[in-house]
């Protein structure tokens, strides 16, 4: 409950809003180019919506649809950011190999097998 006062404290000034699409929405960068990587909650931008009014007896009110985004600055954290560079590591990132595995389960080819 303290969390929740302290959160709204901070947003003191400003309108919390939220907004609804059935389908991914455009995003696209400063440059109004493709994004190549989605925005991300704490991210910085702009936002095209629009609203639609409803009256369905008992409840009126607004809603918004998200139409796109222009992403402005990456603000999300990313859980990367918890690692320090290793220096005694080369960074090498091929696959790992793979290995032919016998039929464990009795079954005639291993693709009658349920494993998992």
């Amino acid at each position: 409950m303290a969390e929740d006062n302290e959160k709204r404290e901070g947003m003191r000034g400003y309108w919390v809003l939220s907004a609804k699409s059935k389908n991914k929405p455009e995003q696209v960068d400063s440059k109004k180019a493709p994004l190549k990587a989605s925005a991300k909650s704490g991210d910085f931008g702009k936002l095209s919506i629009a609203a639609a009014e409803f009256d369905t007896g008992a409840n009126k009110g607004v809603t918004l649809y998200l139409n796109a985004l222009q992403l402005l600055e990456r603000r999300a954290a990313s859980a990367v950011d918890d690692f320090d560079e290793e220096d005694e590591f080369d960074g090498d990132t091929k696959p790992a190999e793979t290995t032919e595995r016998e039929d464990d389960e009795g079954g005639e080819k291993p693709e009658d097998d349920e494993d998992f």
